[in-house]
């Protein structure tokens, strides 16, 4: 977490004994800080795995969302960079 370089965006982190599952959250505006979620007991309450899968799944569509930013900037850089490239060898 400490080595994102973006450091315009949060960082999100989730740590786990097996058992029990924790977030954190790492801000850098104004400093940096971290945030817990609180515990999240997996076998205890079916409720919590349920919870757990939202959160991840929320994660991950962000991730996905962020991905496909840096996809559509990527090739346009190559679509750019492709017309103005010489092709002979």
């Amino acid at each position: 977490m400490l080595t994102n370089t973006q450091v315009d965006q949060s960082t999100v982190g989730l740590m786990t004994n097996g058992n029990d599952v924790l977030f954190v959250k790492l801000t850098y505006q104004p400093e940096k800080r971290y945030s817990l979620s609180r515990t999240f007991s997996l076998y205890t309450l079916p409720k919590e795995l349920q919870m757990v899968l939202q959160i991840l799944k929320r994660i991950g569509q962000a991730v996905s969302k962020e991905l496909g930013r840096f996809k559509y900037r990527f090739f346009s850089i190559l679509r750019g960079s492709s017309s103005h490239e010489s092709t002979s060898f």
